[in-house]
């Protein structure tokens, strides 16, 4: 019986018998970040500095994303009060993903 060309060089392609172990390591190398609650004067503070943007405002947001806590600086492009969240270029966050915001001058 012959084989195929395919089939013959599928015999000599590498073969990683620990794939599954390295995906694993690369998972468990990341520390996800619990949610932090927000104090009744952080909230304030949080929902004044809301009600005071302006599209095109430049800002600094601290907020939880996944697996903890990132900021974002940039140009304010949008304010939704009905669907809760702004949009800093083009990355959206959620009113409640927010632990700060800064506007910069």
């Amino acid at each position: 019986m012959k084989s195929s060309r395919a089939e013959r060089a599928r015999q000599f392609q590498p073969f990683d018998a620990l794939e599954g172990i390295k995906f694993m390591y690369e998972t468990s190398e990341k520390t996800v970040e619990e949610k932090r609650e927000l104090s009744e004067e952080r909230a304030a503070a949080l929902n004044a500095a809301i009600a005071g943007l302006e599209k095109g405002a430049l800002v600094r947001a601290t907020y939880y994303d996944t697996d903890g806590y990132t900021d974002k600086e940039g140009i304010l492009t949008e304010v939704n009060a009905d669907s809760r969240y702004i949009k800093i270029v083009r990355e959206k966050i959620a009113f409640d993903d927010l632990y700060e915001l800064v506007l910069k001058k």
